[in-house]
């Protein structure tokens, strides 16, 4: 189980330096420029914010001992919570037989909901599932699960590739007590490390501790979806975004963004709050060009070999 165990540092680590931060659970007054709609896809919604949360509390679960028995259970206290407090949350229970792949968890934060450390109230329960004993692949599903009272549905698949190579794929929407501001994202993302010897650790060393370790990435992705003001968007990356932990958010990269207004191209390498640059993708371009070329001296080479026969 230490395996398991220690996939732990895969997710904690996606909370930083890997997209800039975006976890108010409020319905945001956002600008319709293409880097304001760019930066607020590419940020963290509330329920990834939840699953990050989630994960470290399967880990405390996990460390427990618990996952030896079907049906055991592990309840956390908040440090801040009322002595007087009925059921202790979130609680943590293994539905899955001891030796049984898929193993999945429930993390329960009650009904009438669980106030965190950040002050964010959590209601509902997240499944995790776990695919194999290799622990490379894993699931988040989120099971009538709400954020401040904002319900948030969908689902989130962490897959690991190769080392240092992680594919992520993740579902979202989120609605609103009163049914406005609605939101909803599809991502696709694949994460790889830069220079592993390159990174910082975080923590004080006790082996038991929650020490990780930093990494720089690359990132490549792929996401459309809707935002707060209703607005329809969808963007990839066209050169890698790559993150600085010394800075916030990306140091470089080129996405492109599509909305209603049409396409523009987003360089995170140019300073200032306008990433908006003029930009050909002219590696497409080549690639068809090459192809013609190749295809018109395939074709000559064909006619010459014709000629040949036919002399």
């Amino acid at each position: 189980m230490k395996s398991l165990f220690n996939f732990k540092t895969l997710l904690v680590s996606l909370s930083v330096s890997m997209f800039i931060s975006c976890t108010n659970t409020n319905a945001p007054e956002m600008s319709s420029t293409y880097t304001a709609l760019a930066n607020d896809a590419l940020g963290t919604p509330i329920g990834e914010t939840a699953i990050i949360d989630a994960d470290l509390t399967i880990n405390t679960f996990i460390k427990s001992a618990g996952i030896q028995k079907v049906g055991a259970s592990l309840a956390t206290v908040d440090p801040d919570a009322a002595e007087d407090a009925a059921e202790a949350y979130p609680k943590v229970s293994r539905i899955s037989e001891k030796d049984a792949y898929p193993r999945e968890f429930v993390i329960d934060y009650g009904e009438k909901g669980y106030i965190t450390r950040t002050n964010v109230k959590y209601k509902g329960r997240i499944h995790y599932i776990v695919s194999d004993i290799t622990c490379k692949k894993k699931e988040y599903k989120f099971d009538n699960f709400s954020v401040n009272d904002n319900a948030v549905e969908g689902n989130k698949t962490v897959e690991v590739l190769s080392k240092g190579v992680l594919r992520f794929v993740s579902e979202e929407t989120t609605k609103t007590a009163k049914g406005e501001h609605n939101t909803y994202r599809y991502s696709e993302r694949k994460r790889s490390i830069i220079d592993p010897k390159n990174s910082i650790k975080v923590g004080d060393g006790d082996s038991d501790s929650d020490d990780y370790t930093v990494y720089n990435y690359s990132i490549d992705v792929v996401i459309k979806g809707i935002n707060a003001k209703g607005e329809e968007y969808s963007m990839k990356t066209v050169e890698p975004l790559v993150t600085d932990y010394n800075k916030k958010g990306f140091a470089k990269g080129i996405i492109s963004v599509t909305s209603k207004k049409g396409t523009k191209h987003l360089d995170y390498s140019k300073e200032g709050s306008n990433k908006e640059v003029d930009y050909k993708e002219n590696n497409n371009n080549n690639s068809e060009n090459n192809s013609n070329k190749n295809s018109e001296n395939n074709n000559s080479n064909s006619n010459s070999d014709n000629n040949s026969k036919n002399n």
